[in-house]
């Protein structure tokens, strides 16, 4: 038999056959989203996808879908870091030249 599950969030589904209401997934929420209204566990729409209810939840009653990982481009000491050693690029060369350049 196929559990049944609720969507209480955009990005929580609660498998209510699972859950023995030990009120894990109240206390652990950071943001105080979720609670219990007559039986059924509700959100109060405001899940960060910290997935903290959804790791220390004893009864794998919680699903919570990951937030997508942004890409950040390179800070400059990234970029000086990632060059392999004895080679210069031509940013590294730009930007020597215009800070000798303000002096």
């Amino acid at each position: 038999m196929e559990p049944e599950r609720k969507k209480i969030d955009p990005s929580i589904t609660w498998i209510a056959n699972y859950c023995k209401h030990c009120f894990t997934c109240v206390a652990i929420c950071p943001v105080d989203n979720l609670f219990f209204d007559e039986d059924e566990l509700t959100s109060r729409q405001k899940c960060i996808q910290c997935q903290l209810c959804m790791k220390y939840c004893p009864d794998f009653a919680l699903e919570v879908v990951p937030r997508p990982k942004v890409r950040r481009s390179p800070t400059k000491e990234q970029e000086i870091k990632s060059t392999p050693a004895g080679e210069i690029s031509s940013k590294s060369v730009l930007s020597t030249t215009r800070e000798g350049s303000r002096q």
